[in-house]
Parts: C-alpha cells; sequence; structure tokens
C-alpha cells in the first residue's frame, strides 16, 4: 500500500466510526421516543441516521477507492456493507410509510451491533485473488447485503407487529402506536419483506455455488457457511408455506420469522465464531 493508500483507509475509519456515533444517537432517541411517545424524537432518530448512512457511504466509497474493489472481502467491510445497505432499505421504507418509523428500535441496535462487529475485526485490505470470477462475486454479496436487510426490516415489523397486538390488548395502544399502520398492514408487509428475503438468500446461494465453482473447482463442497445458507433459505421456505398453505399470521407468524432471522444473522456475521471454514480467508 502507498502512502496515499494509508490516507485513504485512515480517512475511511474515521468516516466508519463517525458514522457510528451517529446511529448510536440515532438509536436511544428511538428508544427514548418510543418509551415516552415523543414523536419529535423519533423523527430526530431519523435525521440522524440519514447523517450516519452519508457519512457512511462515503467511508465504504473511500475504503473502495484504495481497496482498488468494492466491499466484498474479510468482515470489515462485508458486515458495514450489509448494515449500509439496510440503512437505505430502511428510510427508502419509512419514506413511502412514514408510520413504521418506529420500527428504527429493532433496525438500529441490531444494526449497531453488527457494525460494531465489523469495526472491530481486522481493516487490514485483502486483494481479491485472480481466481474469483468478479461478476459472480459482487452479485453474491450484492444479494448478501439484500437479504440482511429485507430480513432485519421484515423481523423488525413483526417485533412492532407483537408490541401493538400487546397493547391494544391491555388498551394502551396510544402515543406513537397511533402512529403506526394497522395490524393487518404491518403482518402484511412483514410477509412480503420476508418473501424477498427468501429469493435473496435463495439467489445468494445459488451464486454463490457458481463463485465457488471458480475459486475452488466445485459448486458445493458442505462447507458451514454453505449447509447454514442452505437452512437459511429453507426455514424462509418453511415460513412462506406455513403463511401460504396452512393460513399462519399474526403471533406465530411473527415468532417464527425471528428464528429465521436469528439464523441468517449467524450466517452473515457469526458463523467464523464457531465453523472452521474455507470462506475465512477471504470472507470472515
Amino acid at each position: 500500500m502507498s502512502n496515499g493508500s494509508d490516507i485513504l483507509l485512515l480517512t475511511a475509519a474515521g468516516f466508519h466510526w463517525v458514522a457510528v456515533v451517529f446511529y448510536a444517537a440515532a438509536t436511544v432517541l428511538f428508544f427514548l421516543g418510543f418509551t415516552f411517545k415523543r414523536d419529535r424524537w423519533t423523527n430526530a432518530g431519523v435525521i440522524l441516521t440519514i447523517c450516519g448512512a452519508v457519512l457512511h457511504t462515503a467511508a465504504l466509497g473511500i475504503r473502495w477507492a484504495a481497496a482498488g474493489h468494492g466491499p466484498f472481502m474479510k468482515k470489515y467491510e462485508l458486515l458495514s456493507s450489509y448494515v449500509l445497505i439496510a440503512m437505505y432499505m430502511y428510510l427508502g421504507v419509512i419514506r413511502k410509510r412514514p408510520g413504521l418509523r418506529t420500527v428504527g428500535i429493532f433496525v438500529m441496535p441490531v444494526s449497531l451491533t453488527v457494525m460494531g462487529m465489523a469495526l472491530t475485526s481486522s481493516a487490514a485490505v485483502v486483494e481479491m485473488p485472480a481466481s474469483f470470477n468478479y461478476v459472480w462475486i459482487v452479485l453474491h454479496v450484492l444479494f448478501a447485503q439484500a437479504s440482511y436487510g429485507s430480513g432485519l426490516i421484515g423481523a423488525g415489523l413483526a417485533l412492532l407487529y407483537l408490541m401493538k397486538e400487546r397493547a391494544e390488548r391491555r388498551g394502551l395502544a396510544t402515543g406513537l402506536y397511533l402512529n403506526m399502520p394497522s395490524l393487518e398492514n404491518m403482518d402484511r408487509l412483514s410477509y412480503r419483506f420476508h418473501g424477498f428475503a427468501f429469493l435473496a438468500v435463495g439467489v445468494m446461494t445459488a451464486s454463490g455455488a457458481v463463485w465457488a465453482n471458480y475459486a475452488w473447482g466445485r459448486y458445493w463442497g458442505w462447507d458451514p457457511v454453505e449447509n447454514w445458507s442452505l437452512i437459511s433459505w429453507l426455514l424462509y421456505g418453511v415460513y412462506l408455506h406455513l403463511r401460504r398453505i396452512h393460513g399462519w399470521a399474526g403471533k406465530r407468524a411473527a415468532w417464527f420469522s425471528f428464528a429465521a432471522f436469528l439464523v441468517l444473522v449467524f450466517i452473515l456475521a457469526g458463523i467464523g465464531w464457531v465453523y472452521q471454514s474455507v470462506h475465512a480467508p477471504y470472507f470472515i
């Protein structure tokens, strides 16, 4: 790395940490807004989230310029990119449906945790091996990002559903609850996001298999990352099956979707702590 690249990497790291500060402040405001039913605090949390996303984008863009490739290698880049895509998906959702701003009480702390895992891992730049087929690795990571973002928002909507259902049952659905969509709408939106997560995990797994053939000469090797990706896809498939065929909705569907999302997060962020994997030199 040249001195110029080193300066860019330090600058990117600085932007990353400032973005984390904004995300942390937004998380606090979302919780305060929800707890004390103060809509203006929730709005302030959204503004800080936007500021954090802008700085976060700059951080990954500068690192891209220094590394010579996109955020496709190692935890530092990958987990950071998952969070950034989730931020943009969340902001896109609340632009169309402002009543869903409160889903930030789930989106922000989870993403802040994932961001912390990224920034406390090695920030060293890893060159992309010549054996990697660039098109397939980009497709693989892109749909991994989409699966995290859609699964996160779907699980957040499920959480809001459970909280509002409990509040309505107890006659306590006041304040911010009144600005949320109806239970039926939140349940339906959660279903749609989980449906997209099922598609994204499927494409992630399939494109990963094609990429693995370029990288290691085989499509499937029963590696832990591959196995758990398949399990995650099957779990989301079971969720969709239970809803479409057996009429699952509401609380049961919400709890099941949480389980599916936890498995997805384990694959994307936690599997390296438990298993040895051929993916480790590049992605863990």
